[in-house]
């Protein structure tokens, strides 16, 4: 599942992430923790900022970044 939701969803929202600009919380973050989580509004660029950090690491392999909004999580339902 996990493989599903990185081939089909996570390597395209790299593949659209702009690196042309960072928040200035982008510096303010430690980035080692093994758990980041960020509250704003929407629109603010929460996943932006995420999607840049795994990009300029090129590490998508070692690190996830997973919405709700994912068709994926549409399908899962409780039993």
């Amino acid at each position: 599942m996990i493989e599903a939701l990185f081939n089909n969803y996570m390597r395209e929202m790299l593949r659209q992430t702009p690196m042309e600009f960072h928040r200035y919380l982008y510096d303010e973050i430690n980035w080692d923790n093994r758990l980041i989580g960020i509250l704003g509004p929407r629109g603010v660029g929460k996943s932006t900022l995420i999607l840049q950090h795994i990009k300029a690491l090129d590490a998508p392999r070692t690190h996830i970044f997973i919405t709700a909004e994912s068709l994926w999580f549409q399908s899962v339902t409780k039993e």
